[in-house]
């Protein structure tokens, strides 16, 4: 991660009947075209039940919500993932190539070096808001990973 990402890297803690969820390493790629944006972060769940990711929303965006990208036939699809778990004393990691948060219909096109807010709706944790610092592009590409 780049030194801005890195100065700002998301940990954010929400005591729950579940434990404390922590949401760590979050950021987001600087978007390549004005309509959407991908966001990166893992939640760790130390409790003895598991919790749900049910939602999200960022003031930025229309639309934010999980979505899966995997490659088939030398091409990359995207689709909603829909509600996903973070498992009991267990982590669930969003990542370029895999998991991530998508949000469409920006308002607004963040920059490298900007900050975005995004509140993360759990079943149990409840409402728990992330500051999310936005990298260029070339750091998520460079890693192997593609927004």
């Amino acid at each position: 991660m780049g030194s801005a990402a890195a100065a700002a890297v998301a940990l954010v803690t929400c005591a729950g009947e579940s434990g404390a969820l922590r949401v760590l390493d979050a950021y987001a790629a600087e978007p390549v075209t004005p309509d959407a944006a991908a966001v990166y972060f893992r939640v760790v769940n130390p409790g003895a039940a598991p919790d749900t990711l049910l939602a999200a929303e960022c003031g930025i965006a229309a639309r934010a919500a999980v979505h899966a990208q995997r490659a088939a036939g030398g091409m990359v699809h995207m689709h909603p993932a829909g509600p996903v778990t973070v498992p009991a004393e267990g982590a669930l990691q969003l990542q370029p190539g895999g998991l991530h948060l998508m949000l469409e219909g920006l308002t607004v096109m963040p920059r490298a070096g900007d900050t975005i807010h995004v509140t993360l709706r759990f079943a149990r944790a409840g409402a728990i808001p992330v500051r999310v610092p936005v990298i260029p592009y070339a750091e998520v590409t460079d890693r192997g990973g593609r927004s």
